[in-house]
């Protein structure tokens, strides 16, 4: 902690303190929440400290929402029988896809989404119009073809054979086969966390073209996006958005059922929290250029610090 930090003596009562950080850089959610953690005890040293880590974007989002918890037989990238959960919120279906698929490193090109196809699908009979898709901790790279092949639309070569699962095979993608697929399902309005483009991914460069869905789009939102504007004529019901933008719009009113003193969380999680905190609880958001366990440390020591500026200043 920097030596020029004012810490005046602490209040008689113990501070109750809640830390909720989303994952940071190459740091998760909780490991965030024990550094920042530590550099409040650095200051307030008999603060009640209790932290409330907020994983977001990959495994753990589905976890985020009230609703029924599904589980249903489906297979991972691999094609390994498996069974996988989802949450069902109203009509949303919140699934996380590394959850889903598995977290194993494959070949590239070889990995293969049918399985949260079948999730998707599934969710649709049970009621849902909108799939939440996390993809973040996702490896597969088959840019959502096997997606559309549970939903009934396999990709096809340009003689109109329908090409077997793995990115590798959609270097001969041509179209995709709607005869008989599954228009609830993909008609559905979809929304993509996080995910990353794997742009130089086996086949993708040709299924770009033959979508025209540009780069930007993570890798497993690229077919389901053609199939929404397919129906559509547009891609207006398929939504790319950040962590940040999700987590914003959390309800996290639960977590400041104890009326914390002070809550401290990181981007859109901060937001989220000030939207629902007590008149008696302050908020405060740490934003760092890189997140490191040091500077999380001195970040949390600074809020405190403030904190007690702020507290001693107001009387």
């Amino acid at each position: 902690m920097p030596s020029d930090v004012f810490t005046p003596n602490p209040p008689a009562n113990p501070l109750n303190v809640l830390i909720a950080p989303t994952d940071l850089g190459a740091l998760s959610a909780t490991e965030v929440a024990q550094h920042v953690g530590s550099g409040v005890t650095s200051v307030i040293r008999d603060a009640q400290v209790s932290i409330a880590p907020i994983s977001a974007g990959g495994p753990g989002t589905a976890a985020l929402f009230d609703g029924s918890t599904i589980t249903c037989p489906t297979v991972t990238a691999s094609g390994r029988l498996t069974e996988a959960t989802y949450v069902l919120s109203g009509d949303t279906a919140i699934i996380d896809a590394a959850t889903c698929l598995g977290e194993e490193e494959l070949t590239p090109g070889t990995a293969d989404s049918y399985g949260l196809g079948v999730l998707i699908a599934d969710a649709q009979t049970r009621g849902a119009s909108r799939a939440l898709i996390a993809l973040n901790g996702c490896t597969v790279d088959d840019g959502g073809a096997g997606i559309l092949v549970a939903l009934a639309a396999p990709p096809l070569d340009a003689a109109g054979h329908t090409l077997p699962k793995g990115g590798k095979a959609l270097e001969r993608v041509a179209d995709f086969d709607t005869a008989k697929v599954n228009v609830p399902a993909g008609a559905m309005d979809w929304m993509f966390v996080g995910g990353q483009p794997f742009a130089e991914a086996p086949g993708m460069e040709q299924l770009r073209a033959f979508t025209g869905v540009g780069e930007s789009t993570p890798n497993l939102a690229i077919a389901p996006t053609w199939l929404s504007t397919v129906f559509h004529a547009g891609p207006e019901h398929v939504t790319l958005l950040t962590v940040d933008e999700l987590v914003a719009g959390l309800d996290v009113s639960a977590l400041l059922a104890d009326s914390p003193n002070l809550a401290i969380s990181t981007g859109g999680a901060a937001e989220a929290l000030r939207r629902s905190a007590p008149e008696s609880t302050t908020v405060a958001g740490i934003n760092l250029p890189e997140a490191t366990p040091q500077a999380l440390e001195e970040a949390g020591a600074q809020v405190a610090a403030d904190y007690l500026r702020i507290s001693t200043d107001q009387g």
